[in-house]
């Protein structure tokens, strides 16, 4: 499924048709194949998530090309109907690939402007491979926790530590935000290289795997990066974020108006009860406010795409 591109003047939140049959396709799928006990199966697996369900939404729904440009064998749709599949896939907590690679790795490319770069990973992206993006320090994304040295014509050898990466245990491609004398740069080197170590570490949310990538002395070869290129990739991974935890946060408010419409309580059902709908109600605000601030930054990284 091919999603046809999207004018970022669009009003943020409010879905055009052809996003809302977007969206309905995605949450059709999940209603599926997401439910509570596949989710669970999913990420009590060794991958982490469920690579059929993975295969169907890039083949039939095209999740992980959508942003990308079509000459890269994308969709070229706009951000936001990137965005809106987060939402979707947040409100079911479906463990996948689409934030690790689909997002935070296609925009790292996409953001340093680099065409040799864009024409040869992001067609495997947008057909489904995998590639994960390794930025963090030990203190967390302000300062990456790898040093590149030697980037003379194009090559580097990378040393350090990246932590909390998403999805390094089953990406085929790693991405590496590096420091490299007084600047920050990419790399690009495949994630059974030589010198490199990928181990999964223990996480409080089990929907989503994170790695530990240690370097030492790793060959890997520099993406020539412009200034905008780390503003950008942030913008795009706190959108994408807020995505997801916009779509779970609707989840939550479903589920409370589901209940308090079945549960009774002294003969009538709770829901009637004035201060449970004031309850709700707020609720029901404060997720939307979420939801129009979340679609305001997709459409802030739509219109520097």
């Amino acid at each position: 499924m091919t999603a046809p591109a999207t004018p970022a003047t669009a009003t943020p939140g409010v879905d055009t048709e052809e996003q809302a049959a977007l969206r309905q396709s995605v949450a059709a799928l999940l209603e599926k194949k997401s439910d509570s006990a596949a989710v669970r199966a999913a990420f009590s697996s060794d991958d982490g998530y469920d690579p059929a369900l993975w295969a169907t939404l890039v083949d039939q729904i095209g999740a992980a090309a959508l942003s990308i440009p079509e000459e890269h064998d994308g969709a070229g749709a706009t951000w936001l109907e990137t965005h809106l599949v987060c939402e979707e896939l947040g409100r079911r907590l479906t463990p996948s690939p689409m934030l690790g690679s689909a997002v935070l790795a296609a925009q790292a490319v996409l953001a340093t402007g680099d065409a040799d770069a864009c024409a040869r990973l992001l067609p495997g992206i947008a057909a489904g491979e995998l590639a994960a993006l390794c930025w963090a320090g030990l203190d967390g994304w302000a300062t990456p926790g790898v040093r590149a040295d030697g980037t003379a014509q194009g090559n580097a050898t990378l040393t350090g530590t990246a932590h909390h990466v998403l999805g390094a245990d089953t990406a085929a491609t790693l991405l590496v935000v590096a420091v490299a004398g007084d600047e920050v740069g990419l790399f690009e080197l495949p994630a059974d290289a030589a010198g490199v170590t990928v181990t999964r570490v223990p996480v409080m949310d089990p929907t989503r795997t994170l790695a530990r990538v240690e370097f030492d002395g790793a060959a890997a070869t520099a993406i020539p990066t412009r200034p905008s290129f780390l503003p950008r990739l942030r913008a795009a991974g706190w959108a994408a974020l807020s995505a997801e935890q916009v779509g779970a946060a609707r989840a939550v408010l479903d589920a409370t108006v589901q209940y308090t419409q079945e549960r009774k309580q002294f003969g009538r059902v709770i829901g009637s009860f004035q201060a449970l709908k004031h309850r709700m109600a707020d609720m029901y605000v404060k997720v939307e406010t979420a939801r129009s601030l979340s679609y305001s930054a997709a459409a802030s990284v739509a219109e520097a795409q």
